[in-house]
């Protein structure tokens, strides 16, 4: 498919909290490094927290609504 890459990606996995309103939620935090960076948080459900990133120099975050 043209304009398709494989990227070398490395994802490292560790435990973290994410504030969702004024709750603290227990979480596995993943950095993505390599070809592509970003951090996503899952809570111990494997449910979305939290994904954090950067577009041309600016911090995206999009974080779950309480």
């Amino acid at each position: 498919i043209p304009g398709l890459r494989l990227l070398n990606v490395i994802v490292k996995k560790s435990p973290d909290t994410v504030l969702i309103g004024n709750k603290k939620v227990p979480a596995e935090k993943f950095v993505f490094t390599g070809d592509w960076k970003a951090t996503v948080w899952f809570d111990n459900d494997k449910q979305f927290l939290k994904w954090q990133y950067k577009v041309k120099g600016k911090k995206v975050v999009v974080l779950l609504d309480s």
